[in-house]
This record gives C-alpha cells, structure tokens and sequence, in this order.
C-alpha cells in the first residue's frame, strides 16, 4: 500500500472518531437539583415495635391536594391500630408521616428517617450512617403477648408499661433478641419480559421501569466499635486486621448486615436499585450495645440527581413471626413497609414526588401475588396503561410494546366508558388522578 493510499485511510479514520465523538456523555451523569449532602450522619434511630410499622404504613401524607384537614383519617388510622392517649398527644401537632419519623424519644432518637443523599465526588465513596442501641425491651402501640414471639414462650417476662394509665391491652413491651434493618431508596424497580413471539404465560409483566429515577444504596452494620468511618466526614467498613504469628496480615470482616441472596446464608448480596433492602441483626445478649449501619451509595437518580431513601429498625424479624402468619405481627417486606421514599428534590421539607405512592401500592400488589387472575393483567402493567400519557415519568413508555395496553382497554373499557376512570374507581390507592382529587386525598399532597 503506498504512503498516499496509507495517508487516505489515516483521514477517514480521523473523521470517523470525530463523528462517533459527538457527544459527551453527560445525560449519563446525574445533575444534582437541590444542595444535597454526598456524606450524611443522621443521628440515631429508636427501635419501633412491630405494630409500629404498620401504624407507619398507613399513616397518611397529610392535608390533601385543597388544602382540606385530614385529622378525621389520622384519628379513623389511630383509632384501627390501637393507639393510646400518650401517642395520640404527640401526634396531634403532626402534618405528615415525615414528622412522625422525626418525633424524638427521651433519648433523642428519631422513629425513622426520610431524606436525600446528592452524587459523591469522583473517586470518592458517597452515603450515609446512623446509630440505635439495642434494647432490653421493645415498647409497641398495642398488646403483644410474649408467647408469641419466638424464645419467649412460657417466660416470666415482667411487661412494661409506655403509660401506666393506658390499660394492658392498649401498650404494653416485649423482649426481643432479632432486630430487623430496613433501607429503602427510591424509586420502584421491576423487571420486564418482552418478547416479539405470543407468550404462553401472559401474566408476565411486559410495561417496562422507567430506570432513570432508580437510586440504589448498599446497607451494611455492625457493632459501632468496629466501624472505621468518621460519621458525616468519610465512610468507613467493619473490617479489622491482625498479624499472625508468621507476620502476616490477616483481615476479619465485622459486618453483620448480610442481605438475603439467591447464593446462600453469609454470602454478600444487595438488592439493587429501586427496591427495599433489608437484614437481621442478632442482638440477644447485647442490650445497651450501639449499632452503626453504613448506606453506601451505589448509584443515584440520574432524572434528579437527588438519592432519596427511608429508613428504620424495628423488633423481630424481618417478616413474619410466626408460621401461622399473624397479620398483627407479620410485616410484608415490600416497597410499602416505607412508603413515600421518594421526596422532591428542591423541597424545602419532605415532600413525595406525585403518583409514587400510587405506583409502591400497585407494585406491592405485584408482590404479594404469584400471577393475577387470567385475563387480568399484573398490577404494575394496570398502573402503567392507566397514567399512560401524563408525563409523570414513572414507567417507560417510550419503549413499551405498541400492544401494552390493549388488554387494559378491554378490561377496564367493556362498558364503554373511560378506561382510566373505571381503574381509579377500582383501585384509588393506586391511582394518581388528576381530574378527580377527592379520590386519593388520602394518598397524595402536592400540586396537581
């Protein structure tokens, strides 16, 4: 090949880079709204009892969309889950199920925490750490009889009392030995089955997630002795080492926060992005010892560049107490155990961005069903089909199938009427609806 020919192809080449490097990569990066801290201490958190978390779940968001008095649901949401004089007097100067996370006990322990973590520095390490104290006793809203937590049965447990006015039935404490951790980033992740070929299982879900409001936070916890980090100033580990006698560096891991995975028990795992991540710390033995529990950004929202997340430590463990499945104690682990983790970046309070909620309680639908009903359609696919068109930004409608929605049509359309009001009216908990607010008072605030 002559030089000339050599020198030819060296031009196209060149031109061919500067074509295919048109672009920067920047829409890869998320652009923070809102000053957001990459390194956050929280504080410390109070043990909830198990009864606790559900009264959390329910609670409402506060005043609705018109600015009208939600104070008859907070008391109808009381009232069903037992709730005392002593209890009802902290929540009467309460908005919103944010101030109830920040209500603080004698100790100065929050109930829980919502907020917002900004992208970390290149090359740096960005997340979050908070503290509790395992306890002796774990004081509830309502009774729980020791015999049926798991150890206790037949105790001579002696129980204490949040109010010696309120009778037995109404607050009473249990012991516990299992402390569950549950972390939960926003926003809600599924994943979609797309096929060009007729599928013979026609439940599977087929409207893809929107991964752009995704964030995703890897939770680790020990012992606060063994921490290394410096809480709001650099994330640490819980690894140690020591020299054997040979000479050699020997590294002992101390976290105790090991996520459930599909390898096995004491394997590393994390949930991943969008969904709620939880574990089982062993405190029997240990009351009086502090915890620390390390949120470790893993990536972070690249519509907002805010990570919003919750979290909370509750008695037990993380699920069901008990075989027979007791609604009172059994916890579903799903994005409704802390609904609402996805804040508005540039609120200056805590604030769920819209329909979120409507989409955690369709998806915790999804959750709780091995298949729906046939001719049904998953319950995240319905949320889907139903808000299609509104710019929310919640699933990914530029690549859903063109045919996505035609069953929903058919299903909530047969009588002719509009599909979307025939969904709302069916299901309001999971429905953001714009033209008819008086619906979801109850779960979403924030402008219309």
């Amino acid at each position: 090949m002559s030089t000339n020919e050599l020198r030819a192809l060296a031009l196209i080449g060149c031109g061919l880079l500067i074509a295919s490097c048109d672009r920067k990569g920047s829409d890869m990066l998320p652009q923070p709204i809102g000053d957001h801290p990459d390194i956050l201490e929280i504080g410390s958190l109070r043990v909830l009892g198990r009864n606790e978390v559900q009264l959390l779940r329910d609670l409402p968001i506060g005043d609705d969309s018109e600015g009208n008095d939600n104070s008859a649901q907070w008391s109808s949401v009381l009232t069903d889950h037992g709730v005392g004089d002593r209890y009802r007097d902290d929540l009467a100067s309460m908005n919103n199920r944010y101030d109830w996370c920040d209500l603080l006990d004698e100790d100065g322990n929050r109930n829980c925490y919502y907020g917002q973590l900004g992208p970390p520095e290149p090359g740096k390490r960005g997340g979050g750490t908070f503290t509790f104290t395992a306890p002796s006793f774990v004081a509830d809203t309502y009774f729980v009889d020791p015999d049926d937590i798991p150890g206790l049965e037949g105790s001579d447990l002696t129980p204490l009392f949040l109010d010696e006015s309120s009778p037995p039935s109404v607050q009473e404490a249990y012991g516990v030995d299992t402390l569950c951790v549950v972390v939960d980033s926003e926003n809600v992740f599924w994943n979609s089955w797309i096929s060009p070929e007729p599928s013979e299982r026609p439940y599977l879900l087929t409207y893809p997630d929107e991964p752009s409001n995704d964030g995703d936070i890897d939770v680790f916890g020990g012992m606060t002795s063994y921490y290394t980090g410096s809480p709001g100033l650099e994330l640490g580990d819980f690894k140690g080492f020591y020299t054997d006698a040979l000479g050699r560096e020997i590294e002992i891991e101390f976290n105790e926060c090991f996520v459930e995975g599909l390898v096995g028990e004491g394997i590393e795992s994390h949930a991943g992005r969008g969904s709620l991540e939880y574990c089982e710390l062993d405190v029997s033995g240990r009351a009086g010892i502090e915890f620390t529990i390390l949120l470790d950004t893993f990536s972070v929202p690249l519509n907002d560049g805010a990570l919003s997340f919750g979290a909370m430590v509750f008695a037990g463990p993380c699920g069901s107490t008990n075989q027979d499945n007791d609604l009172e104690r059994d916890i579903s682990m799903n994005e409704c155990i802390l609904p609402g983790e996805s804040l508005l970046p540039d609120s200056p309070s805590s604030e769920p961005v819209l329909c979120t909620e409507a989409l955690e309680a369709a998806s915790c639908v999804s959750a709780n069903q091995r298949a729906p009903e046939e001719g049904q359609l998953p319950p995240l696919q319905e949320f889907c089909c139903a808000h299609e068109g509104l710019d929310l930004e919640l699933c990914n409608e530029l690549d859903a199938p063109d045919d996505a929605c035609q069953q929903f049509n058919i299903q909530y359309g047969a009588d002719g009427g509009n599909s979307r009001s025939t969904y709302c009216r069916t299901h309001p908990e999971r429905c953001c609806e714009y033209y008819e607010p008086s619906i979801t008072d109850r779960y979403y605030k924030t402008s219309w």
